[in-house]
């Protein structure tokens, strides 16, 4: 079996992990708090386990390219585990600007494939988390009025 910190590495290897996920697949995998505390630690020090630029990471590459706006952003950090420190440094990383680009372009494909009215668009870009002023914004740029 292999050692905590060589699991740990293995795991990093794969994709960024945050420091509470990692342990928490660690002690899955059998290992005691101990072990695990140590190899995060050790982690830590050389640089591989950081929970800021890991956020950071999932914000610039698998969120946005599923196009998730600022809201199911801040879910999904939370979900996988990341400190309010690291969220609010990836949110930081997420500007207005960039988001209402990421909801056109999300409208844009949404659009291509679907005839349902502005109404169905806004539930859309609501459910992948865009707040209403960026959704609004958008149908206004399309010249549609705000459905409920």
């Amino acid at each position: 079996m292999p050692d905590c910190y060589a699991k740990a590495l293995e795991l990093l290897a794969r994709r960024p992990h945050f420091e509470q996920q990692l342990a928490a697949k660690l002690a899955a995998r059998g290992f005691d708090g101990e072990e695990i505390a140590d190899a995060c630690g050790r982690l830590r020090e050389l640089g591989y386990l950081d929970d800021e630029r890991a956020a950071v990471e999932l914000v610039t590459g698998a969120l946005r390219r599923k196009g998730y706006g600022r809201r199911r952003v801040r879910r999904e950090l939370e979900r996988r585990g990341a400190p309010p420190a690291a969220v609010a440094r990836a949110l930081d990383a997420l500007s207005p600007e960039e988001e209402l680009e990421l909801a056109r372009q999300l409208a844009g494909r949404w659009r291509q494939r679907r005839a349902a009215g502005a109404a169905a668009l806004a539930r859309h870009l609501d459910r992948k988390g865009f707040s209403p002023p960026v959704i609004r914004r958008l149908l206004e740029e399309a010249g549609e009025e705000w459905g409920e």
